[in-house]
C-alpha cells in the first residue's frame, strides 16, 4: 500500500488541477456571457467547435487504409502447365476447352474476390464514417456545455431588461 501512495498523490493532484481549470473555464465562460455584447459570450464555444473539427481532421487526414486484397489479385501469375506443340496439335480440343475452363474459373475467382474486397470497403468505410461521428459528438460536448451557460446567462439578461422596461413603464 505504502508503495502505491505517491501514485495516488500524483491521481489526486492531478485531478484537483483539472477540476480547478474546469471551474476556471466556467467562471470565464460565465463572466463573457453577462458582457453586454453578444460576442465574448461565443468566444469559447466557437474555440471549442474549432478544436473538434481539427481532431476531427486531423483523424480524417492521418488515418490510413488497410492494404487492400485487390493489390493481391493479379500478383502472381503461374501458368497452368506447359504445352508441347505435337501435344497441342493432336489434342487441340481438349486443350483449349481445359484453357478456357481455367480462363473462366480464375476470372470468376477474381469477381469473387473482387466482391469480397468491395465489401470489405463498404464495411471499413462505415466502420469509419461511424467513428469520425462519435469523435465529433464527444469532442463537442465541451461545446454543448459552454452553449448552454451562454443560452442560461443571455436569458436571464433578457428576464432582467424585461423587468426593467416594465419598471420603467409602470412609472
Amino acid at each position: 500500500m505504502t508503495e502505491n501512495l505517491p501514485n495516488i498523490i500524483n491521481s489526486l493532484l492531478l485531478l484537483l488541477i483539472f477540476i480547478a481549470v474546469c471551474a476556471g473555464i466556467i467562471i470565464l465562460q460565465v463572466w463573457l456571457s453577462n458582457r453586454e455584447s453578444m460576442l465574448p459570450g461565443l468566444i469559447m464555444p466557437a474555440a471549442s467547435f474549432a478544436f473538434s473539427l481539427l481532431i476531427i481532421f486531423s483523424m480524417v487526414a492521418f488515418t490510413t487504409t488497410s492494404p487492400t486484397a485487390r493489390d493481391g489479385l493479379a500478383a502472381e501469375r503461374v501458368p497452368l502447365y506447359e504445352l508441347d506443340m505435337h501435344y497441342w496439335q493432336d489434342n487441340i480440343d481438349t486443350e483449349m476447352e481445359a484453357v478456357l475452363a481455367a480462363i473462366n474459373a480464375e476470372i470468376s475467382e477474381q469477381r469473387y474476390s473482387a466482391t469480397l474486397v468491395s465489401h470489405e470497403r463498404n464495411t471499413n468505410r462505415i466502420t469509419s464514417t461511424a467513428n469520425i461521428i462519435i469523435v465529433f459528438l464527444m469532442t463537442n460536448i465541451p461545446t454543448a456545455i459552454l452553449l448552454a451557460i451562454y443560452a442560461s446567462c443571455r436569458g436571464k439578461q433578457r428576464k432582467q431588461r424585461a423587468l426593467t422596461l416594465m419598471s420603467v413603464q409602470d412609472l
